[in-house]
Formats: C-alpha cells, sequence, structure tokens
C-alpha cells in the first residue's frame, strides 16, 4: 500500500510550496526504489483532498476516501497493463495457472489508446469541483505514439488537470516531453 510509505519530508514540503503556483505537469524522475511513486501518489491524493489537514491530507473527508479505496473519480493512474495486472493479482491473491495461461500476455508499454483515453476523463469537468490527476507511471515506458499523444494533452492542458509523470529513466523520455514538465 503506497499510502502507507513514508515520503521525503524535504522533497513533500517543496510540492507543497508550490501550490499557489502549481505547474500543469510535473516530473519525478530518479533510481528505481526511492519512493517516487509513493510521493507521487500522496501528493495526487492532498491535491484532491476536500479538507486539509495543513500540509497533508486529511484522510478522511469524501476525496480521500475516494482516493484510498482507489476509485476517486477525478484521478487516472496511468501504467502498463502487466504492472496493472501485478498489482491486481497482490491484492487478490495470484490466480490459477490454467486461468493465466489463457491470456494474452499483457503489455510492458503504455500504449497511445491509453493516453487518448485521457481525453474523455480530462476535458470533461471535474467531478468534485477541483483538479483532474493523471498519474503517469513508469513514463518511460511509453510507446512513442503514445508519448507523442501525451505531448499534447501537455502543450495545451485544459484547465484544472494537472499531469504527474514518474521515471526511472530520465533519458528515455521524448525531450518535448521532458521540456513541458517541472
Amino acid at each position: 500500500d503506497l499510502m502507507s510509505y513514508p515520503v521525503e519530508e524535504t522533497a513533500w514540503n517543496g510540492l507543497v510550496e508550490r501550490l499557489p503556483r502549481l505547474p500543469h505537469a510535473l516530473l519525478f524522475q530518479g533510481p528505481r526504489g526511492i519512493g517516487k511513486l509513493a510521493l507521487a501518489t500522496r501528493f495526487s491524493q492532498f491535491l484532491l483532498c476536500e479538507a486539509r489537514a495543513g500540509n497533508q491530507p486529511c484522510g478522511r473527508c469524501e476525496g480521500c476516501r475516494w482516493f484510498l479505496d482507489g476509485n476517486h473519480p477525478d484521478y487516472r493512474l496511468i501504467q502498463p497493463e502487466a504492472l496493472a495486472e501485478e498489482a491486481a493479482d497482490a491484492e487478490e491473491g495470484s490466480e490459477s495457472v490454467e486461468s493465466t495461461s489463457k491470456k494474452a500476455k499483457p503489455s510492458t508499454e503504455i500504449k497511445v489508446g491509453q493516453i487518448r483515453a485521457l481525453a474523455d476523463f480530462l476535458y470533461v469537468g471535474s467531478h468534485r469541483g477541483a483538479r483532474r490527476i493523471a498519474l503517469v507511471h513508469p513514463a518511460e515506458t511509453m510507446n512513442l505514439n503514445a508519448a507523442n499523444s501525451l505531448l499534447k494533452a501537455l502543450e495545451e492542458p485544459p484547465p484544472g488537470a494537472i499531469f504527474i509523470l514518474v521515471t526511472h529513466a530520465f533519458g528515455r523520455l521524448l525531450l518535448t516531453v521532458r521540456s513541458r514538465c517541472v
């Protein structure tokens, strides 16, 4: 559970200080395993919290409860199918070998269809009257078409949309995508 991971205080405070002038796209980059995804997830919850407790999400409001239950209507996690299945299997216990062998192998890339599906989410008003957040992890797994599709949204972001990209391989991201993020 990412919400139980501690986040590095200096990085957290730096994010919270940006709130008055929060950019539309943030890029969390660094080596694997240092807590980038936990930080990005926690910050997403903070942005969607409806009753912040100082500089932390309250954990009790309707926005936090939805977020913690994994079904906040203003939040999307975009990740490769293989990563999503891995997380689902970990939550539900592993499935039988028979049902796994009949399935097509899940993709290890973020595909263009996943990014295009964000348009329906991003270009419609927020369900809760606040921001809409798209967290892309790991961003370097976007195939070229997906990265170019995301670039289009990064260049002309809809009002209230926040993109958070998390990467372990900064150099594998398109330079144009990197240049649109803080």
